[in-house]
């Protein structure tokens, strides 16, 4: 009668909402949803824990490898000590169908498994259990926080946290420290990593027997963690993630490119579940006991669970303060869930670990970056924290490249977030360790926070943390005699007219911005510009700046005047030479841009008048002759004769140039055979350096023919922008390769359309042909002969437009190609050709003069002529009105032959029509010019 009166007992307090253990607030709200016979992942909490006070204790009483082994014996103690009970209910549970998998840690005194709500309300009135908890359920979500934007080399994210000054000056590279990465595995067979790897060398690999007796067999290289009992031992990547990220920690550019901070860091694979579910948070949990089991130093964690998914926040913090206390670092993403505040996810939100934002080339926070804070005042056990805030620090996260998981010797490329940015700060942690073994994760947190390079607000944000890493003064703060350095952080153009925007003829201040980035004071700093351009002269080119303190910013300001007759578009080389009494010297080349008016290019040229490269490893873009659009040449990122490199991403960068009522209509002309979806030539526009790349077009699979692309920028009209052609391509196949031509950006479309045009060589000049269908208004022809001329086409031959449909005309001053501007009723206008001359016209009198560019004219124009023969004296160019009235003489002298370039002030003419008329002693030509306001 007792027992049936306990039994009844027990069941009204269940009922009743009664229990010895508290109830988790995901667990209270799904758990009256289900049914009777429907089983939920729930994570069962003893009562007994490890307090954090007796982890703390043994800490500070032992030496830090001593410690490591107290932290876990203790916490496995407990475990085996308190678990035996509850195993064994949820294994007679399980007989009769009502428990699915059960599992334990002892990393966190705690079960798993997947019960009915019979089973759940029975554990929840168990005296040994503290708490249950259920965790996320969105089996669709995944939770890595890198994507990849599909859309003998050093990667930029290394470069800029100033790993390689830790190399070269302190010889610290990681040797020895053990990284473990908790993710979708790794490609260990990667020839970056593959010489570096840990192993287990308790473990025999391939036999099929647990030779260590840790609890898993054949754990050589790691394991993959599945959550519920599966997994297994091959930690191999099977998405790409995971590599990539343990590229970023220590890949050692055996392939090409140096992707990793710490380049002989040994890395751990530890496979986990990465989806938002229970299964997927126990995944890492394991894995991240695992590390603490077997010597991992840190663990570099490039996932997170949002809110929304309903993470188990309570038992993440437990398993993560306990391992902090085991020594075992944890570096963990912020996510990517930003801009908004409060977006940071679990378990970047747990106190004590390293939460780490993203950042871009130029130091800007990623939009997409998690933000703080974050509160733990309505979590239980802890009701701490009510504002906290996250991320620590950030790190390079935008555009980085890391090694691929399905090529050995491959990279990839424009993968962006939070997951990127994680493992070069854990890289930053492995050569911290290298150079200081002993310290301890609080230790290492403090070092990259107060060594960071302090960016947005004041002090700790809630966007940039304490600041972006800066590896190498972290790493000097540790060593016994730091090195100096400075770093040359860009500069700003002060002009005439303070547009930011070198002109020709203008004066303007360039400010060089030095950052000291180390430790030491940088004593008698001074710095010294100069340049061989002959379109730019530095007048002021010296400045001391005296002292510079660590981490201390200063401007070195320098004069210079660009000379009048400065082409449009124009690159201006520049020389910065630092030198600081320590002794300390730094040299650094960099180049600004006078804009040009619209883009005119035909490929006829040469690559580096109008361009840039930009690649990350290779550049194979280059002029080739084997097809063209028009001409002889094209542009192509092909190898000579055909196809195309594996593993490429390479760039030609426009010079920059002005979008306005007359240059705002992009043409590119392109003919590509590509492996479609995989390999990609894309035509990309930025209008500055901070917003980044715009992708305008992307061109993929097969096109046999050449095809026109066309896009309107008028929106943008009075912005300077540059165009890139970006060429990618994956660790596959590849087939013939892309070409470019015929790039331009006016006020119309440029192509053939429907027309035939020819261009022949006679005795008495160039015979031009056309025979052009559709609705054709008029015909401007331009000649043009050697280099391109800007602004504008060239010499246009005809006053008055020619008629459309077929017709000819003779041209007595052969040039070497013609443009053909066509234009209907309504005004649209197209450009045709260049036309190349069949033949070889005799030498004739070359003398020409272009319309005035722009016409009409508002306040100014730009005049071109061109001299034959051996030049002319008593070369005169006059302005007049239509009454004959001499309003202004531009030029009166002697010049030599070829072309010339004046300026036109009209801002003193009233409006109406002027002819402007050359004369020489040969020959007198005459355009008209309209003048508007």
């Amino acid at each position: 009668m007792r027992a049936r009166l306990s039994f009844l007992l027990a069941a009204a307090l269940l009922v009743s909402g009664a229990a010895a253990a508290d109830i988790g607030p995901n667990l209270e709200r799904k758990l009256p949803l289900l049914a009777e016979d429907e089983r939920l992942w729930v994570n069962v909490s003893l009562a007994e824990q490890a307090t954090a006070a007796e982890l703390q204790q043994l800490n500070a009483t032992l030496p830090p490898e001593l410690a490591r082994a107290a932290v876990i014996e203790r916490l496995k103690y407990i475990a085996a000590d308190t678990q035996g009970d509850l195993l064994a209910y949820l294994d007679g549970q399980r007989d009769l169908g009502r428990v699915g998998h059960v599992g334990a840690l002892w990393v966190t005194n705690l079960v798993v498994c997947e019960a009915t709500p019979s089973v759940i309300r029975e554990l929840l009135a168990r005296p040994d259990v503290a708490r249950v908890e259920t965790g996320s359920d969105q089996p669709d979500e995944w939770v890595g926080v890198g994507e990849l934007d599909r859309d003998g080399a050093l990667a930029w994210g290394v470069e800029k946290i100033g790993a390689p000054f830790v190399w070269e000056d302190y010889g610290y590279d990681g040797n020895g420290i053990v990284v473990a990465v908790s993710d979708t595995g790794v490609n260990y067979n990667h020839y970056d990593l593959r010489d570096h790897l840990w192993h287990n060398t308790d473990e025999v690999p391939d036999n099929g027997i647990d030779d260590d007796h840790n609890g898993y067999i054949d754990d050589y290289l790691g394991y993959y963690f599945d959550g519920a009992g599966g997994g297994g031992p091959d930690p191999m990547d099977t998405d790409g993630h995971g590599t990539h990220c343990a590229g970023s920690v220590s890949s050692d550019g055996a392939a090409g490119i140096n992707c990793g901070v710490a380049p002989r860091t040994r890395i751990m694979s530890l496979k986990v579940w990465m989806w938002a579910t229970s299964q997927g948070e126990a995944s890492v949990w394991e894995a991240w006991q695992y590390a603490l089991d077997n010597g991992a130093d840190a663990v570099s964690v490039s996932l997170g669970w949002n809110y929304g998914w309903d993470p188990d926040r309570a038992t993440w913090r437990e398993v993560a303060d306990n391992c902090l206390a085991g020594g075992l670092t944890l570096v963990v993403a912020a996510g990517n869930d930003g801009p908004d505040p409060q977006t940071v996810t679990c378990p970047g939100d747990v106190p004590g670990l390293i939460t780490v934002g993203a950042t871009n080339v130029r130091d800007g926070i990623a939009d997409f970056s998690g933000r703080g804070p974050v509160s733990w005042a309505d979590v239980a056990p802890y009701h701490d924290y009510p504002c906290l805030t996250k991320p620590d620090v950030c790190a390079p996260g935008v555009d980085i490249v890391s090694c691929s998981w399905e090529n050995d010797q491959g990279y990839l490329w424009g993968w962006n977030g939070t997951s990127m940015a994680t493992p070069h700060t854990a890289g930053t942690v492995s050569l911290l360790l290298d150079a200081a073994p002993s310290l301890s994760p609080a230790q290492l947190k403090a070092a990259l926070e107060h060594y960071a390079r302090e960016l947005g607000d004041p002090g700790k944000d809630n966007s940039y943390g304490s600041g972006r890493v800066n590896a190498f003064a972290s790493v000097s703060s540790v060593v016994s005699d730091p090195e100096l350095h400075l770093l040359f952080d860009g500069y700003e153009v002060y002009d005439e007219d303070s547009d930011g925007v070198l002109e020709p003829g203008e004066t303007a201040t360039v400010h060089c911005r030095l950052y000291n980035m180390s430790l030491v004071t940088a004593t008698g700093v001074t710095a010294d510009l100069s340049t061989d351009s002959d379109d730019v002269t530095v007048t002021d080119g010296h400045d001391s700046l005296g002292s510079l303190a660590p981490f201390e910013e200063a401007e070195a300001e320098f004069t210079l005047e660009v000379d009048p007759d400065c082409p449009e578009p124009a690159g201006l080389p520049f020389d910065l030479d630092v030198h600081a009494d320590n002794p300390y010297d730094l040299a650094e080349a960099f180049e600004l841009f006078v804009p040009g008016y619209g883009l005119w290019e035909d490929c006829e040229h040469g690559v580096e008048p109008l361009w840039r490269y930009s690649s990350n490893g290779e550049n194979t873009w280059r002029q080739t002759d084997e097809d063209s659009m028009y001409g002889l040449y094209s542009f192509t990122p092909n190898n000579p004769g055909g196809g195309y490199e594996p593993n490429l991403d390479c760039s030609l960068v426009s010079l920059p140039f002005r979008v306005d009522a007359e240059h705002y209509i992009l043409t590119v002309w392109s003919k590509f055979r590509l492996e479609g979806g995989w390999d990609a030539l894309y035509v990309d526009i930025r209008y500055s350096e901070d917003d980044g790349w715009t992708v305008l077009h992307t061109l993929s699979g097969t096109l046999g023919d050449w095809i026109k692309r066309v896009s309107d920028l008028s929106q943008h009209q009075g912005e300077i922008a540059q165009l890139r052609l970006r060429f990618k391509s994956d660790s596959d196949d590849t087939l013939d390769g892309a070409f470019a031509d015929q790039i331009y950006v006016l006020d119309y479309e440029v192509g053939l359309g429907d027309a035939a045009l020819s261009a022949r060589a006679t005795d008495d000049g160039v015979l031009l042909g056309w025979d052009i269908a559709g609705d054709v208004a008029g015909i401007y022809i331009y000649r043009q002969s050697g280099e391109r001329t800007l602004p504008g086409f060239g010499t246009r031959l005809n006053e008055l437009p020619l008629a459309g449909g077929r017709g000819s005309y003779l041209d007595r001053s052969p040039g070497e190609s013609y443009l053909f501007e066509v234009f209907d009723a309504e005004g649209s206008r197209e450009l045709l050709g260049p036309v190349e001359v069949e033949g070889e016209a005799p030498a004739m009198n070359r003398t020409s003069l272009a319309t005035p560019f722009p016409n009409p004219v508002a306040d100014s124009a730009t005049i071109q002529f061109e001299l034959g023969g051996e030049g002319a004296s008593g070369v005169t160019l006059t302005v007049y009105d239509l009454a004959g009235r001499r309003v202004a003489v531009l030029f009166d002298g002697e010049l030599a032959a070829g072309r010339h370039t004046l300026a036109w002030d009209a801002s003193g003419l009233g409006v109406g029509v002027y002819l402007i008329r050359l004369e020489t002693a040969d020959c007198a030509l005459t355009r008209r010019a309209v003048v508007v306001r």
